[in-house]
């Protein structure tokens, strides 16, 4: 049995730049969330032709800022925390 380590990426091989749709599926953000943040100063996206690009430093820092999801102590309502939405959805899952 092999135990050689994973070859590792060359940083000539790492990815410098995504297309928006490329990020978008990656992070799992929309692309109505990422040009309304890029309207209100928090990404920065590039243009090339018609292709809208968002660097990968620059994809990486967006998501590290994105604030923490502080959940509530015990006893503490939802309703300060998640949209209805999402509390219902955890009441549903909930009493099934």
């Amino acid at each position: 049995m092999s135990t050689e380590p994973a070859p590792q990426k060359s940083p000539e091989l790492e990815r410098l730049a995504w297309s928006l749709d490329e990020f978008t599926k990656l992070a799992g953000v929309g692309k109505t969330k990422i040009y309304e943040d890029a309207r209100n100063g928090l990404i920065t996206l590039k243009k090339i032709g018609k292709k809208n690009l968002i660097l990968a430093d620059e994809g990486r820092r967006y998501l590290r800022s994105l604030p923490e999801l502080k959940l509530p102590k015990e006893g503490e309502p939802l309703s300060e925390y998640a949209p209805a939405a999402a509390i219902a959805a955890v009441r549903t899952r909930g009493a099934a």
